[in-house]
């Protein structure tokens, strides 16, 4: 009874799922079909360099037309129509700019956006440097055969080490063609093997730029900056330590102006 009563159970969920299905997949094949008896797209260039033009759009359909709205506003064409040219004058504001597209027919209905991009020469400027925050992350490892680095007739150690190097970059736009950079580099390695561990090394550089693009001379640079290296000291003695970390003794520090 038990058995007989939880196959119909099952039986009846099969049933209401088949039915969702079958009550599901007309509606979602219309829809599809909807869509596809009406194509919309662009005659005009997606990336514009003048703030005023012309926006021409190309409706085809496989029905006669009813209604035509472009960013809300009703737009007039021939009667029982099923292929229309529209053109639309706009006057756009810097970088991308929308144009929301409805179209109905007698048997379905679509909406499309089309983008068209104002370039201005600020902005291909901007393009041009990039964005105003950008870093660089590298990651490495390495095997070395001979990381004592003695001859070839001596016994040779082997050893896997890691490094990794961050290089940071931030621009401050003074002007259009004057800019300050924040520019740094970090660089460290990790030896696996403990008995290699004081040949680590850290590398630390920090500099300020500015940049005049557009002078008489042509691109004029002044930089001002500073870089240090240490290696890891075991023991750790009182020479000179290095600025990040106490682990580590200072081997260089430069300080270095440009022009």
């Amino acid at each position: 009874m038990d058995k007989r009563l939880k196959n119909t159970k099952t039986a009846g969920s099969m049933i209401l799922l088949m039915l969702f299905l079958f009550l599901l997949s007309p509606q979602s094949a219309w829809s599809a079909e909807d869509e596809a008896e009406i194509l919309i797209f662009s005659l005009s260039p997606e990336k514009v360099e003048e703030q005023q033009g012309v926006l021409q759009i190309q409706i085809s359909t496989f029905s006669p037309i009813e209604k035509i709205i472009v960013d809300g506003k009703p737009h007039k064409f021939p009667k029982a129509a099923s292929l229309v040219w529209l053109k639309i004058p706009y006057k756009l504001k810097p970088g991308v700019n929308f144009f929301k597209v409805y179209v109905k027919t007698k048997f379905g209905e679509a909406r499309k956006i089309i983008r068209t991009i104002y370039e201005t020469p600020e902005l291909l400027k901007k393009a041009k440097l990039g964005d105003s925050f950008q870093l660089i992350t590298i990651l490495s490892g390495v095997t070395k055969d001979n990381i004592e680095k003695v001859e070839d007739n001596s016994s040779k150690s082997k050893a896997f080490s890691t490094s990794i190097l961050f290089v940071p970059s931030y621009r401050f736009d003074l002007f259009d063609d004057s800019s300050i950079f924040l520019r740094g580099v970090l660089m460290g390695d990790q030896h696996h093997n403990g008995k290699f561990e004081s040949k680590k090394v850290l590398f630390k550089q920090a500099s300020i730029e500015w940049e005049e693009r557009e002078s008489w001379a042509g691109v004029l640079t002044l930089s001002l900056g500073t870089n240090e290296a240490g290696t890891r000291e075991i023991p750790v003695t009182s020479t000179p330590r290095d600025s990040l970390s106490k682990k580590y003794k200072r081997a260089t520090r430069d300080n270095v102006y440009t022009l």
